[in-house]
C-alpha cells in the first residue's frame, strides 16, 4: 500500500464521518471519484493526532509506537513517518507526513 493510499483511507474515513452526520438519508448525492472526494476534504484538523492517540496510545506516552499501530494502516508507513527513527511517531512527525500527502 502506497503512502497516497494510506492518506486517502485516513482522509476518506474522516470525510465519511462528517458526511454521515450532515447528509439527509433521502437526499440523492452525485457520484464522486476518489480524487474529487480527497480534494473536497478539509485539511486534517489539529485533533487528528489526538484522536489517534486516544485510539492507539496504549502506554499513554503521547507518541505512537509501531506495535501500538499494529492494527492500523499507518504501520505500513511507520518508518517513513518516524523521521527521527526514535521508534515513535510524534505529533510533529504525523503532521509532517499528512502535509506531504
Amino acid at each position: 500500500m502506497t503512502n497516497t493510499n494510506v492518506t486517502k483511507m485516513i482522509l476518506g474515513a474522516a470525510f465519511a464521518t462528517v458526511a454521515m452526520f450532515s447528509v439527509n438519508a433521502n437526499e440523492i448525492l452525485p457520484v464522486e471519484t476518489n480524487e474529487e472526494v480527497i480534494e473536497n476534504v478539509p485539511a486534517v484538523s489539529a485533533d487528528s493526532f489526538t484522536l489517534l492517540l486516544s485510539a492507539f496510545d496504549l502506554d499513554e506516552n503521547g507518541a505512537l509506537s509501531e506495535s501500538e499501530l499494529s492494527s492500523s494502516s499507518l504501520q505500513l508507513d511507520f518508518s517513513s513517518i518516524d523521521t527521527n527513527s526514535d521508534t515513535n511517531i510524534s505529533e510533529d512527525e504525523f503532521n509532517t507526513y499528512i502535509e506531504s500527502k
